[in-house]
């Protein structure tokens, strides 16, 4: 019995922070991004949890910086992260395909996910491991859980200001709480 989810921005939260580093970090920003738009999938063909693919597709222009900060600041971290970091006219989108999926049952309906896949970024595909819980509901999932990567390895350079005395560490962690409605009958 084949199953699919829809998972859907709205209802869901994602996000990615950045950490600064340097001689002057203490003055930096270490920055929290939401991720305002993606699409994605969570389905298995056969109805076992164990056989689930997941896809998740980001528009790489929809991150916007959150937290208190000046306008100032919050526009010009916007502006390198859109033309410095991301390149986005370039690279308008990040893709994760999760294809190997091994699942633990907490309790009814809920269960924790290791779910292995690629992810692609500026044109580099590399593999990642994804640890979630799963929340499965009469007609929609959640999907929850927390992932690091490095950018060095999707070929990021390092962010600096102030001639490099404050800098972005070659750490990001991602943290998710996505809502997928299910499709079909």
């Amino acid at each position: 019995m084949s199953v699919h989810y829809r998972l859907t921005p709205e209802g869901s939260r994602f996000t990615v922070q950045a950490f600064a580093g340097g001689l002057l970090s203490f003055l930096g920003h270490s920055p929290t991004f939401a991720i305002r738009d993606f699409r994605g999938a969570v389905w298995s063909d056969t109805g076992l949890i164990d056989d689930a693919r997941l896809e998740v597709v980001v528009r790489t222009d929809s991150l916007k910086v959150i937290g208190d900060l000046a306008p100032r600041d919050r526009e010009e971290i916007e502006r390198r992260l859109r033309e410095e970091v991301l390149e986005t006219d370039r690279f308008p989108e990040v893709m994760y395909q999760g294809t190997e999926v091994s699942a633990s049952r907490m309790a009814a309906g809920r269960y924790r996910l290791r779910i292995g896949g690629q992810v692609s970024l500026r044109s580099v595909t590399n593999f990642l491991q994804v640890e979630a819980g799963l929340t499965i509901f009469p007609d929609d999932i959640r999907l929850a859980g927390e992932f690091a990567l490095r950018p060095s390895d999707y070929g990021v350079k390092p962010v600096t200001a102030f001639g490099g005395a404050i800098q972005l560490k070659d750490h990001l962690r991602f943290a998710f709480d996505l809502l997928g409605h299910k499709e079909g009958p």
